[in-house]
């Protein structure tokens, strides 16, 4: 059975210009992951279902955004900055992570010490 995921998404300038987008998509499985990244070590998240490579929707919040908040995909040795919200939509747009996106590793080097709560919410083909 499908599942739909919806969004809209509005962005205005100062300027006045605005653009809005309302768009959707039907996916087969949604992974929803919440945790805490404290200073100590590396936390693992697993996203998907190993070697599926599937995502379509990957959309990743948290409670604070640093440049030394940072995260890598699979066996990536790139850190990606998690310093805004991460907003994926479409399996070309989510294939810019790597063609898998399966474990993500984040890292949280802010100082002060400062533990943050990561969330993830996946859309995906079935496993």
């Amino acid at each position: 059975m499908s599942k739909s995921i919806k969004w809209e998404l509005s962005v205005q300038v100062d300027d006045g210009t605005k653009i809005t987008i309302m768009d959707g998509m039907e996916i087969a499985a949604i992974d929803q992951l919440k945790f805490v990244v404290g200073s100590n070590a590396p936390v693992n998240a697993l996203v998907q279902p190993a070697g599926i490579g599937s995502a379509k929707f990957l959309f990743i919040t948290a409670s604070a955004y640093n440049d030394a908040l940072t995260y890598k995909v699979d066996s990536s040795t790139t850190s990606n900055k998690l310093n805004a919200p991460v907003f994926l939509t479409g399996d070309g747009a989510v294939s810019l992570l790597g063609s898998t996106q399966e474990k993500f590793e984040f890292t949280n080097n802010i100082n002060p010490a400062t533990p943050v709560t990561i969330s993830i919410l996946v859309g995906r083909n079935a496993a």
